[in-house]
């Protein structure tokens, strides 16, 4: 994205949410794009009210003062404001010619944890399942991150799995290698971090 390309160099940022997370796994089409910052100046530069680049972007978006919506036909771009919460937050991938910071398993799903962990939804159980599957060194790293958001998300899981199966064919878009997570237990998730926690 060019808006970013042209962020003073001290404005770092780093790919996140279930995109950072599909490159990684190959588990699920992502339409979405998250974008975190640790500073919230990064949100004034990139205010489609003052910033051009932004604005040519999309006439809709959402701007209520912690984080940055951008409205597009084929996906949102969501531009948040979030510290680090693991160690090794990033791995480089090459995107566009690009070298970019994209937030390893264990990020994200610690910031799920942190900031959704009461709001899990059928999707995040999913990502989960692909991270117990696919990487179980970094679902434990996450639930080490934040075991309070650890333990949320692990009521939460525990209180909708009864309609997780019923509802993911909805909630996501598999790729052939996720197709197989749509058939598991979600009371998986539920075990994984209660081992974690008493690792």
């Amino acid at each position: 994205m060019p808006a970013l390309r042209a962020l003073p160099p001290e404005v770092t940022w780093t790919l996140g949410g279930g995109t950072a997370l599909a490159l990684t796994l190959n588990h699920r089409v992502s339409y979405d794009i998250d974008v975190f910052f640790e500073t919230a100046s990064a949100l004034r530069l990139l205010s489609p009210q003052r910033n051009a680049l932004v604005r040519a972007l999309s006439d809709r978006w959402q701007e209520p003062g912690n984080y940055l919506k951008i409205e597009g036909a084929d996906g949102d771009i969501d531009i948040l404001v979030a510290m680090t919460l693991t160690e090794e937050a990033t791995r480089s991938f090459m995107l566009d010619g690009q070298a970019v910071a994209v937030e390893t398993p264990a990020e994200i799903l610690a910031k799920k944890f942190r900031y959704r962990g009461s709001m899990f939804q059928v999707r995040d159980i999913f990502d989960a399942l692909a991270i117990v599957d696919g990487s179980p060194t970094d679902f434990a790293q996450a639930v080490r991150a934040d075991p309070g958001g650890a333990r949320r998300a692990r009521d939460r899981i525990a209180r909708i799995a009864p309609r997780y199966r019923e509802e993911i064919g909805e909630a996501v878009n598999p790729t052939e290698t996720g197709a197989a997570l749509l058939d598991r237990d979600p009371m998986t998730v539920v075990d994984a971090i209660t081992r974690s926690l008493n690792a």
